[in-house]
């Protein structure tokens, strides 16, 4: 991932520990929530 993209998104697999924090303390549906909000704004 270039610099700019570590600034703005954080090291790679970001994204996925936050999603992985959503399963375990607010369950299944929170993160399929959080993943679609979250691939909506990415595309």
């Amino acid at each position: 991932m270039s610099e700019a993209g570590v600034k703005r998104m954080g090291s790679p697999g970001a994204i996925d520990a936050i999603i992985n924090y959503a399963a375990e303390h607010n369950g299944w549906d929170a993160r399929d929530r959080l993943y679609n909000k979250l691939m909506k704004n990415l595309i």
